[in-house]
């Protein structure tokens, strides 16, 4: 029974030691809690609630773009609160709100379950590519735009994973027609498309003026070719200069509400072999030119090219939902001021998640320790060594 006991206690304390460990992980990759500000409702949609978090990140990106852009004429407080509040109106119920809301629908929560699982990987790869693992470098770069973590990682959620998911959920209630016939009719269609695209990012040229610069020269020097094939050619020759080389032979085909509004709405309006104006992108400035779609390369590659059919009916239905959504503000929401907003601290509520994890600790330990003592205690009785009795007092004789 002894040997039994002597592997039970480091097991205890192995299982202890597993579980503080496990502790210390999750407060590396914990979500990081922001000042208790940020999670005020300031507005619903239905059962959608907006945060403060993202009408501060709104808020204050708008106001940043628009000293700059009229940094040689700065705009009065007043006119910057009306140009604020007009965004605001236009943008703080989008699209991405009617997605989360039909993803509910389906039983997808991006806050929750395996969609959560697969957020908390990328964002694991983001401190870790990006910050090196350095949580307060973290903390200061979201700071510095305007952000915090939840709304990141719900971004993060909406561009990478959740219309793919809603897609499968479609797919398995026999929701989405995936035959060819119906693929191949829609890949034929006037709402699927190719284009090749020169992309200028101002971060390997020296700056977004030089970006700009750069795009208008060598978009000008593709239009100014007469011919399709010249045209075609010159297009291929400032592809070089490109940072994007997604597919140079075939060109990108996308279908309608894959892509930004401003980019679709440049490209569908092009002819074939017509190139379009500079168009500002995050990051830098791109141009583009429409192509052809080849039949050959859509049949050969029909299985890939199928997922595009849904993503125009997910559109679709997104539409529908954000006309059906009507905003509504809180007190809270009616009552801020654009131009003088109470700043978030993305990792203002650091110091209390760091105080429960403590908590956390201490009591795993003292869990082990209590265990380990009940144990050792077991087998004293059992080897007829009991207690002694507290000094003061004699053990009195059985009659």
């Amino acid at each position: 029974m002894s040997r039994n006991i002597l592997f039970r206690i480091p097991a205890i304390l192995l299982v202890a030691v597993m579980l503080l460990l496990s502790l210390v992980g999750c407060a590396a990759s914990r979500e990081v809690s922001p000042s208790s500000n940020a999670e005020e409702v300031v507005a619903t949609a239905g059962r959608t609630e907006i945060l403060y978090d993202e009408y501060y990140y709104l808020v204050m990106t708008r106001l940043h773009e628009l000293k700059q852009a009229y940094k040689d004429a700065p705009l009065s407080d007043e006119e910057l609160r009306a140009e604020v509040e007009s965004f605001l109106k236009e943008n703080l119920l989008n699209q991405t709100h009617a997605l989360l809301e039909i993803g509910k629908e389906y039983g997808i929560d991006v806050e929750k379950g395996e969609l959560a699982d697969t957020v908390q990987a990328h964002m694991d790869g983001i401190l870790s590519d990006t910050f090196e693992d350095d949580r307060d470098a973290y903390i200061e770069s979201l700071n510095a735009e305007y952000l915090t973590d939840r709304y990141v990682r719900v971004v993060v959620a909406v561009e990478n994973y959740l219309s793919v998911e809603i897609i499968k959920a479609m797919l398995e209630k026999g929701e989405l027609d995936d035959s060819d016939e119906t693929a191949l009719s829609f890949l034929k269609g006037d709402d699927f498309i190719r284009v090749r695209q020169v992309l200028i990012e101002g971060l390997y040229v020296g700056g977004m003026d030089k970006a700009k610069a750069k795009a208008q020269q060598l978009r000008d020097a593709v239009a100014a070719k007469e011919g399709n094939a010249e045209r075609n050619s010159a297009m291929l020759d400032a592809m070089q200069y490109s940072r994007d080389f997604t597919d140079v032979g075939n060109g990108i085909y996308f279908a309608r509400g894959e892509m930004e509004v401003a980019y679709e709405n440049a490209a569908f309006a092009l002819e074939d072999y017509g190139v379009s104006e500079v168009l500002e992108v995050e990051g830098g400035y791109c141009f583009m030119m429409r192509l052809p779609k080849s039949e050959e390369y859509i049949l050969e590659n029909l299985e890939n090219l199928k997922g595009k059919t849904y993503y125009i009916v997910l559109n679709q239905m997104v539409q529908k939902k954000l006309s059906e959504m009507k905003l509504e503000m809180t007190d809270f929401g009616k009552g801020l001021d654009v131009m003088a907003l109470d700043p978030i601290d993305a990792g203002g509520g650091e110091g209390i998640a760091l105080v429960i994890v403590g908590a956390l600790v201490l009591v795993v330990v003292l869990v082990a320790v209590f265990v380990v003592r009940v144990l050792l205690l077991r087998r004293n009785v059992k080897r007829g060594k009991l207690p002694s009795a507290p000094r003061g007092k004699k053990q009195q004789k059985s009659k």
